[in-house]
């Protein structure tokens, strides 16, 4: 899951603080820059182009003048998914050989990409998972394992309430339920897996109270009464609690590379430092526990908060909901 999967919740970006002149912000691509017309000459790369026999090879062209049109020059071998636009997939055939496609921009400008359809990817075999269908309880967790088609995988859950992963291994929802599951290889081919969950979610007790604490420039977090007083910090008292055991979403504490304290569902902390794995929490209102908002200022302190007006208030501008937890 990890990844985002992951920022489950946040709709804001790590470092997208709207509203604040000046500092470390993001600025929007411009969203008419895929519609612009390329020029130059026509390519298509690789090629020649390489897909396991039964799978999908995506045809992006670059250059020239769009949309591009695209034609088999060996009809009946494999399909394509479309005969014009930006892009096109090759479903190449069960049997081995090679495809030749014919792309045309709207200047006339023509290239054959060559596509060799083989037994596998760079491993010489087809991409599969194992196991293809397994199950386990809620709050439980599988390892899933890739081979063939052309390493490294990732994994994802094909679902926003079906669990996450973390590397290869699958960590269940407290929600029964059956989930696909998808590994992609680092050329676009993806297989699926099925997970059933079973069983009943055993309520779970908050135990972590989470401490807030402040030292005029930096909010701190921390399971521990006495880490922010100790480090200069003004202790603010327990805001929320979160769980030992796996609920469904896991918490970190981070910090940015500017110093200050955050929160997030992604263990890599947004591309900052982690921290610490605190707890875990629940990726939707279960048990009626509370969002768990977070904001920013623009001088770059975050706050965590189970009071979205607190924020509003203090100046800080709304990023999203990390999670749900348990009030103090």
């Amino acid at each position: 899951m990890k990844n985002l999967n992951s920022l489950i919740l946040i709709v804001v970006g790590f470092f997208a603080t709207v509203g604040c002149g000046g500092g470390y912000g993001s600025s929007s691509p411009d969203s008419s820059a895929a519609q612009a017309q390329a020029s130059g000459t026509l390519t298509v790369t690789p090629n020649p182009g390489t897909v396991a026999a039964g799978e999908t090879y995506p045809i992006v062209p670059t250059g020239g003048t769009p949309p591009y049109t695209y034609m088999l020059a060996n009809p009946g071998y494999g399909t394509l998914s479309t005969q014009s636009g930006l892009s096109a997939n090759y479903i190449a055939p069960a049997s081995t050989g090679a495809a030749q496609i014919m792309i045309h921009d709207a200047a006339a400008q023509v290239v054959v990409l060559v596509i060799n359809v083989t037994n596998g990817g760079s491993s010489g075999t087809p991409l599969t998972v194992t196991p293809s269908a397994t199950s386990t309880t809620v709050g439980g967790y599988v390892a899933l394992s890739a081979a063939g088609g052309t390493p490294p995988y990732s994994y994802l859950v094909l679902s926003s309430v079906g669990g996450y992963f973390q590397g290869n291994i699958y960590f269940a929802p407290t929600v029964a339920g059956t989930y696909t599951t998808q590994v992609s290889d680092s050329v676009g081919h993806t297989v699926t897996a099925s997970i059933v969950v079973t069983g009943l979610a055993t309520p779970a007790t908050p135990t972590l109270e989470i401490y807030r604490s402040w030292n005029g420039s930096d909010h701190l977090f921390s399971t521990s009464q006495s880490e922010g007083p100790l480090a200069g910090y003004s202790n603010e008292g327990p805001k929320f609690q979160l769980f030992v055991n796996n609920v469904g979403v896991p918490v970190y504490r981070c910090r940015s590379y500017y110093g200050h304290h955050f929160m997030s569902n992604v263990g890599n902390c947004e591309g900052q430092i982690t921290e610490s794995l605190m707890g875990f929490a629940y990726s939707y209102p279960y048990n009626s526990y509370a969002p768990l908002y977070r904001f920013k200022n623009c001088n770059g302190d975050f706050l965590m908060t189970l009071d979205y007006s607190e924020g509003v208030n203090s100046g800080y501008i709304y990023q999203g909901i990390i999670a749900y937890v348990a009030a103090p």
